[in-house]
C-alpha cells in the first residue's frame, strides 16, 4: 500500500512587498507536498493575524492592514 503524500511546507505569496494604509491585497498560499506535488490552498487554508491591531486576513487570504506593512 502506498502512503498518501503530506504536507511538509506552506509558502505564502503576496503580490507585492509592501501594503499601504487602507489598502487590500490578495494573498496566496502554496502547499509542498511529500510526493513533490505544489497546490495552492488559498480558499482552504485558515488565515489569521498575529497582530490584529496592524492588520487582518480575510478567510480567503485577502489581507487588508491600518498601518504600512512590508513584507519580508
Amino acid at each position: 500500500m502506498t502512503a498518501q503524500p503530506v504536507v511538509q511546507s506552506v509558502a505564502v505569496q503576496a503580490p507585492y512587498p509592501t501594503i499601504y494604509s487602507g489598502v487590500n491585497q490578495q494573498l496566496t498560499a502554496i502547499a509542498q507536498f511529500s510526493d513533490g506535488t505544489q497546490v495552492n490552498v488559498t480558499n482552504t487554508a485558515e488565515w489569521s493575524s498575529s497582530e490584529p491591531q496592524v492588520g487582518g486576513a480575510s478567510k480567503w487570504g485577502t489581507l487588508a492592514e491600518t498601518y504600512c506593512l512590508v513584507l519580508p
